[in-house]
C-alpha cells in the first residue's frame, strides 16, 4: 500500500483516502457490475411512472446509484491511468451525473436516475464486461490486480 504524507488539518482525508486505497480496480468495477444489475432486477417490468410511485424500489434504485457513484469516482482519483487508457468507458460523466441526481437524497431527480439506469448503466456494464472478457481471454486474469499496483503511484 502507499504511503499517503498529509498535512495535520487534512488528516482524516488522508485517512478516508488510505482507507478506499485498501479496494483494488477490480472490486471497483465489480461492484459497478453488481449494483446496476440489482438496480435492473430492481425496476424490471416497470415503467417511469411505476418507479416513481414505487418508494421500495426508488430506494433501492438510490442506494444502488450511490454505491455506483462512489465506485466511478474512486476509480477516477485512485486508478487515473486506467480511466485515462479507458476513455469510453464515462466514469466521470456517470459520477456526474448521479451526483447532480442523487445529491440530495429526498430531492432526487428522478427522471435524470430513470434515465441513468436505463441508458448509461448497461453500456458502462457492457464495457466493463468486455475489459473483463479480455484478460480472461489472454489468460492474464490478474492484470487488473498488476494494473492496481502501477496505477495507486501514480494517483
Amino acid at each position: 500500500m502507499t504511503n499517503i504524507v498529509c498535512h495535520p488539518a487534512t488528516i482524516q482525508q488522508g485517512i478516508e483516502i488510505m482507507a478506499y486505497r485498501q479496494h483494488s480496480l477490480h472490486y471497483y468495477l465489480e461492484s459497478i457490475v453488481a449494483a446496476a444489475a440489482r438496480i435492473s432486477s430492481y425496476i424490471h417490468g416497470m415503467d417511469a411512472m411505476d418507479f416513481y410511485q414505487n418508494k421500495q424500489a426508488r430506494d433501492a434504485v438510490l442506494w444502488n446509484c450511490g454505491g455506483i457513484k462512489g465506485a466511478c469516482r474512486r476509480i477516477q482519483t485512485h486508478f487515473p491511468s486506467f480511466a485515462a487508457n479507458n476513455r469510453d468507458m464515462p466514469f466521470g460523466d456517470i459520477y456526474r451525473r448521479l451526483d447532480a441526481a442523487i445529491k440530495l437524497y429526498h430531492d432526487a431527480d428522478l427522471n435524470m436516475v430513470w434515465e441513468i439506469v436505463h441508458a448509461e448503466l448497461p453500456v458502462l456494464s457492457a464495457q466493463i464486461a468486455t475489459v473483463r472478457a479480455h484478460y480472461e481471454q489472454s489468460n492474464d486474469t490478474l492484470s487488473l490486480w498488476r494494473f492496481n499496483d502501477a496505477s495507486m503511484a501514480d494517483g
